[in-house]
Parts: C-alpha cells; structure tokens; sequence
C-alpha cells in the first residue's frame, strides 16, 4: 500500500464476538483480534500491544494485517488519500501518529450475542441462541459496553454476529436504553427482519431516536431462492416487515434503510431482481458482498468452491461477470462492495 491514504478504522472502531474477541474492524477484512473483553477492560483491550501495531500498520502505510481481497476500501482502490482528509479527528490521527488512544472507541459492533432465528447457508449450519454460562458471559459484556463504551461512542452496531431482534439481550438494550441520555449516539440495527414487526418496534420506543438505520440481510428475491438459503425463513412474512421498515424510512423515523445480499451460485441471477426490490422498498442502499466461509461448518473447502461464484475457477464466473454489466448496477443505491472490481473490470 501506498503511505499516502489512511483507513480510520483501527482508530474509531471496536468489535467484539461471542467469545470475548474484539477487533478494530470487520473480521473478514482484518483477522487479527486485539484481546479478551471477558478478562480485561474494553479500554485496556482498545489499547493492546496488538492494536497499537494494527494502527502502526496504516500509519506506515503497510496494511500488513489487512486482507487485500476482501476489504471493499482495498479492493475498490477508494482508501482515501491523507491529503484529502476533512474530518479533524482523521486529521489529527494522521499528523500526530498516535497508536495509544485516550478516548474509547466512537464505533461499537456489539457481536457478544450472536444468537439468530435463522440457520443460514453463508453464515451458519444451526440455530444458536445463548444460555447458561454463554448468556452469562455476554450479559457481563453488555455491561461493561454500557458502563466503558458509550459515553465516547458516536454510533453502536447490533449485531454484525446474529440478529438484533432475536437476542434476548439486545431487545433489553433496545427496550431500556433512553435515548436521551445518550444524544450523539445513532444506532444501526441489522437482522434479518423477520422479526421486525410494528409491535417489536413499539416496544423499543424509548431508543427511537437513537435509531438511524435498519439493515436487513436476505441473500434472495424470490421465494423459491429464499427457502434455500434461509431454511426455516418465511419470506412473505419479510415482505411484510419490509414494507412496513420501507414505511419507517419514508416518514423518516429512520434515517437509512439497507437491504443486503451474500452473492453465492445459487442467487447471482436474482441480483437485478433485487435492485428493484430495494428500489421499490425505498432503501437507501442495496448492498452486495462476497460471500465467505466463516469455518463453521457450513462448507468444506470443496463446497465452498462451489457456492463461491465471485472466483475466477466457479464454472458459472463468466455467467455472473454478464449478470453486473447491467447498467442497474450502476445505479447510486448499489453497493457492490468487495465485488466493485468485478464490474470495473468490464
């Protein structure tokens, strides 16, 4: 990498799994963990060795820790130059090379609870929902988030690691946190939506004016393809909730809708379709990733082959590669992401 463009990331964001593992960004884009939020404080993992070293790496321009083939920054060549930073936190990072922070991070992802009422082919082969000793342990994790974290934070992520609604722990964050007392923090929910109904929204009206964005991730746009990859999903039960999230962003309760989609063999040809499901949802976004294999048993190496179109070796690539010469995907609400490069390619 050049040492002239700066990623934020490590200086800005913290995640943290169902294991105790945090990160200063998305883990299929930067897979080293900073530490253990179980055994120690989120300020003392936020300013470990470790990511003292990740944050040496974009200031000496290396980028050693990233994945060059799965960060969108990276693979969309849109790092932006230090020359054009405007915002003057970013501005000060880079001209002061600081690695040890004083202030906590300003973008919290809390994963501590992946639970989900979904299996999902790109994600996992079983229901999880946490309990007994594994509830415990992320219930101490919220704890200490609430109590270390969001004083400083300016934006909360719930949940990069299962499903907002369907974690128990989440919906008491959601029912109980007052929205006043935190002014400046935005709350981006992401879940599958199948459970986002307008009484489960009632029910957190206490944090409504947290809440700015509402991001569901479906991977299909017609039903037959939605069984597939959402085994026990009911997908004209999302479209229902759909329209009603489309109902919160036109009226502006939210700020932001999103609809995403894990790009895979079986769902590649259901991309346009789902453009204009997101364009007649009135989202802001549609968002489109690779798909990868998280090692969870969902795949073995040769099924993953299979499944992974976006590769050069997938026998239908060609195929796919047509499918983004649509000039829909051109359209300003599409997001390819980390396969931006696929369609610049052409």
């Amino acid at each position: 990498m050049e040492q002239d463009v700066f990623c934020a990331r490590p200086f800005e964001f913290f995640e943290v799994d169902a294991e105790g593992a945090a990160w200063v960004c998305c883990q299929d884009w930067l897979d080293t963990s900073i530490g253990d939020l179980r055994t120690h404080s989120l300020m003392e993992v936020w300013n470990s060795p470790v990511a003292q070293d990740i944050r040496r790496s974009i200031l000496d321009g290396s980028f050693k820790y990233c994945n060059h083939n799965t960060c969108p920054k990276i693979v969309s060549n849109s790092l932006v130059q230090i020359k054009n930073l405007t915002n003057p936190y970013r501005k000060k990072i880079a001209a002061e090379r600081p690695v040890v922070l004083e202030n906590g991070p300003l973008t919290l992802n809390l994963g501590y609870d992946n639970s989900c009422n979904l299996s999902c082919r790109s994600c996992r082969p079983h229901l999880i929902v946490l309990q007994g000793g594994e509830f415990a342990s992320a219930e101490l994790m919220q704890k200490k988030v609430l109590a270390e974290g969001f004083s400083n934070a300016k934006r909360a992520i719930i949940t990069g690691h299962g499903d907002a609604i369907a974690s128990k722990l989440f919906r008491q964050l959601l029912r109980e946190l007052d929205a006043g007392q935190y002014p400046d923090l935005r709350i981006d929910l992401m879940t599958n939506g199948l459970l986002f109904t307008p009484a489960i929204w009632e029910s957190f009206s206490k944090s409504h004016k947290a809440i700015r964005s509402v991001s569901i991730s479906i991977d299909a746009a017609s039903e037959r393809t939605y069984k597939i990859n959402r085994s026990n999903g009911d997908f004209h039960k999302l479209l229902r909730n759909l329209e009603f999230i489309s109902t919160l962003r036109t009226s502006e309760k939210i700020s932001f809708f999103e609809i995403s989609f894990v790009v895979q063999g079986n769902n590649y040809g259901e991309m346009k379709s789902f453009v204009e499901l997101g364009k007649n949802l009135s989202c802001d976004t549609v968002l489109f990733q690779q798909i990868i294999n998280w090692g969870c048993g969902t795949y073995n190496a040769e099924q993953f082959k299979e499944v992974s179109v976006h590769e050069p070796q997938h026998p239908e690539h060609r195929a796919f590669k047509e499918v983004l010469k649509d000039p829909i995907f051109g359209d300003p609400i599409v997001n390819l992401s980390n396969l931006s490069n696929l369609r610049a390619a052409e």
